[in-house]
């Protein structure tokens, strides 16, 4: 078994072992093995775990500056980064002056209209830049 997978088995053991105990503890039976390890539990538990991490943000950021990326090209995405699309607005944080001005004059309608077609679900309407401190 690999280290990982491991670490994920024991996770998964503590977690059926706080719930039981968490149940039992405010008077309710406590939750079968079979109940714990069906699918569907081992997904809601995985998906409260990624809740409570706030990796579900980290990775959606992270999504999202890859797609920059690839719109805008290395040149550019090695001096900018896409931070969060917040009411339609992509905040995209630039390292420099020369960057942001390229970004703003001669990319920005281009970039837009990508960014609209590659996220359509995200609703862009326009493009923020900000210069990093």
């Amino acid at each position: 078994m690999s280290r990982r997978r491991k670490r994920i088995f024991q996770w998964l053991l503590r977690l059926r072992l706080a719930v039981k105990h968490n149940k039992a503890k405010k008077g309710i039976s406590a939750v079968s093995d079979e109940a714990l390890s069906s699918p569907s539990s081992l997904k809601n538990a995985l998906t409260r775990l990624i809740r409570r991490k706030g990796l579900a943000n980290r990775s959606a950021a992270e999504a999202l500056n890859a797609e920059w990326n690839r719109i805008v090209g290395p040149e550019i995405g090695r001096r900018s980064r896409a931070r969060r699309i917040r009411d339609g607005v992509v905040e995209v944080v630039v390292t420099n002056s020369a960057a942001m001005e390229e970004l703003r004059g001669y990319l920005h309608e281009t970039v837009l209209q990508q960014m609209q077609t590659s996220l359509p679900e995200s609703n862009i309407r326009s493009i923020r830049y900000v210069r990093a401190r």
